[in-house]
Parts: structure tokens; sequence; C-alpha cells
């Protein structure tokens, strides 16, 4: 057999299969996702749902002659919290007879009064926890200015409250379930910090 009749069949061959693989592949069925759809080019993530902000309030007497009517609040979704006052089962311990307890999504908090010892005041109690307590560091939460720090696995925000000589207002935050032992890592949790940026504390 001559040279050139024996390339013209192996191409016929070639093209053939070329033509082939190219028809198996238009009659693949289109990949699809977990949920049975056609997959797209490009990932689309899931958009979030709307959040549904619920006012939490709690208030408190404070002082004696010049006895004034504290009262706290923030903002909340509660689409992944629920918020109530409470008298017992407390989630710390407190010389409160109430407190604002807030079960979340990735935190658990409670609001609550706190007294200041005879004759101090929050410069004082702050230098106190500052002796007892490390990384005492100063913040600010819906433009209350107040101090941060740890104590074991919780972290606590004290504010003074504006014409209050008797007491200041603690906010106690935890980590929930088998993240608990993660609470250095509370301050950067969005949860929190949209609660905080919506803090209000006045005496009336």
């Amino acid at each position: 057999m001559k040279k050139w009749m024996a390339v013209i069949p192996a191409a016929v061959a070639a093209g053939a299969a070329a033509l082939m693989m190219t028809k198996k592949d238009s009659d693949s069925p289109a990949k699809k996702d977990s949920s049975g759809k056609a997959a797209s080019g490009g990932k689309k993530e899931k958009a979030a749902a709307p959040k549904a902000l619920k006012l939490a309030e709690y208030s408190f007497a404070s002082g004696y002659k010049d006895a004034k009517t504290v009262l706290v609040s923030f903002q909340y979704d509660s689409n992944i919290a629920d918020y109530s006052v409470i008298s017992e089962e407390y989630l710390c311990e407190t010389d409160d007879s109430h407190a604002g307890v807030l079960h979340g999504y990735e935190i658990d908090m409670q609001v609550e009064y706190a007294a200041y010892y005879h004759g101090e005041d929050f410069a004082a109690m702050t230098k106190d926890v500052q002796e007892r307590f490390k990384n005492v560091q100063d913040m600010t939460a819906g433009g209350n200015t107040g101090i941060r720090y740890f104590n074991g696995n919780k972290m606590c925000l004290a504010f003074p409250v504006e014409g209050s000589t008797a007491d200041y207002v603690l906010i106690s935050v935890l980590r929930k379930g088998d993240k608990a032992d993660e609470y250095e890592a509370l301050p950067e949790l969005d949860e929190l910090q949209d609660i905080l940026k919506t803090l209000q504390i006045k005496a009336e």
C-alpha cells in the first residue's frame, strides 16, 4: 500500500473520534448542585435574612435621698436571640434583685446594677479593678464610656451613670456552648458589637 493511502484512513479515524467526544460532552447532563439545580458558572451566596430588631430594657432605682431611676436599653436581633428580665436563675452571680438576660446565637449576656463601695466612685472602682484583673481597657459603646476586663471566662463591661453617685451598670458576656473557652474573641463578635452600638444608659 502506498504511504499516502495509509494516512487517509488514520486521519478519518481521528476526526471521527473527535466528533464522538464532542457529541458525548454535549449530551452529558449539566452539573447540578446539592439541591438538584443546575450549577451556574459563579458561586452565589445566600442572602442574609433581614434583622428583626427588638428593644431590650432594664431599669433600677439608684441612690437614696437623691434616688433616680436608671434605664438601660439596647437593640437585638430577635431572629437569633431572646431577652427577658429575671429574678432567679441568673447567668452570673449577682447582688441585684433582678437582671436583664439575653440568650443569643453566639453569646449570653447579663445586665445589672452594681453598687459602689462606701465613698467610692467610678474612678476608684476602675483602679480597684486594674489591681485585681489583667487587660483592663477603656471602651465606648453607644456613646457611653466605660471599661472592659475579663473575669475568668466572662467579659465584664462597666459603665458609670451620669447623675448617679451610688451605682454603675455592669454587663457580663459569655460565649455559648462548646466555645465557652474562646472568650478572648468576644470583643470581635459581630453579634455583640451590633448590640453595643445601640446601648443607651440614662438616669431620670
